[in-house]
Parts: C-alpha cells; sequence; structure tokens
C-alpha cells in the first residue's frame, strides 16, 4: 500500500511469512517480529529478545501510528483517474489513545516546522508527542493541559504553509 509521511510518498508492505509479520519500506525489509494484540489498535511486538508496543488507529484512509516514543501520522494514497498516487495530509491533530493532554507546547497563530512537537500526551505514565505531519500554522488549539482525551479527539487544527 503507498502512504503518504510527511511530504513524502511510501510503499509499505506488512506481510506474514512462517509466522513472523514482516515490514517492508520501498521495498526493503526494516522490521520482522512475532505480534500479539490483546486489544484492539494495540500490538505487542516481539523480535529477538526485546518487547515493544505499537499503537495503530485508522479512520477511514487514515493511520495514526504510535512506536517508541514517536507517533506517525499517515494517509493511504489514492488513485486518481489518471492513475497517480495523491491527496494532502490530514491537517488535524487527533488523540491517537485515550490519555490526558500534559503539554501544549504550541499556540493559535504560530508558524511550525514539519515534525515539530504540537502536543504531548500522557497516559499510562507514558508520555507521546504528536508532531505536525508538514509546515504549518497553527489555526485552533482545541486542548489545554491536564484535559482528559478520547482516541480521534480533535487536539489541533493546521493549515499548511506555502513552500
Amino acid at each position: 500500500m503507498k502512504v503518504h509521511y510527511q511530504d513524502q510518498l511510501i510503499d509499505l508492505d506488512l506481510y506474514q511469512k512462517e509466522g513472523v509479520q514482516e515490514l517492508s519500506l520501498d521495498g526493503e525489509a526494516v522490521f520482522s517480529a512475532q505480534v500479539q494484540s490483546p486489544m484492539s489498535g494495540q500490538y505487542i511486538l516481539h523480535s529477538d529478545a526485546k518487547v515493544s508496543q505499537l499503537w495503530v488507529h485508522q479512520n477511514k484512509d487514515h493511520f495514526q501510528v504510535y512506536y517508541q516514543g514517536e507517533y506517525y501520522a499517515l494517509k493511504k494514497a489514492q488513485k486518481s483517474a489518471s492513475g497517480d498516487q495523491g491527496g494532502p495530509l490530514s491537517n488535524k491533530i487527533q488523540a491517537p489513545l485515550t490519555g490526558k493532554v500534559f503539554k501544549v507546547p504550541v499556540q493559535e497563530g504560530q508558524e511550525i516546522d514539519t515534525g515539530e512537537t504540537v502536543v504531548i500526551l500522557e497516559s499510562m505514565k507514558m508520555e507521546t508527542s504528536l508532531s505536525a505531519p508538514f509546515a504549518a500554522k497553527v489555526i485552533k488549539v482545541y486542548c489545554q493541559e491536564g484535559d482528559p482525551v478520547s482516541v480521534e479527539e480533535l487536539l489541533v487544527e493546521l493549515e499548511p504553509l506555502d513552500s
């Protein structure tokens, strides 16, 4: 499947081989692990002697992924009538998990760079940083420190900066 991540179009494949999940990006194998899924959207990965958690939330063609302290906003690329892959990334930063707002380091009207942290959530004593998928202006902040949040709750709305 082709997905948009930041300003890139990536070919992402996830498949099972001999009881192990394999992940490849642009045709190159990057990760393999045995996977358990104790609850919807949560995955426990066993790779060599390392155990880690992966959280995935899907809303139609948008995926929010949290892995090893990093947040990734992906959008499945759609084929247009001409056959090319296109479509913009979402300008909405939504909660990928249930928790509370730990910090909001941005303000309405502020210009931010790709990858800059816009909200930090706390859940189960772990912090999750949510970053801007592209350079943008912060249009609206819908949360403040201490607010409880649910999965898919809108936290920040962005407007892409013209390059």
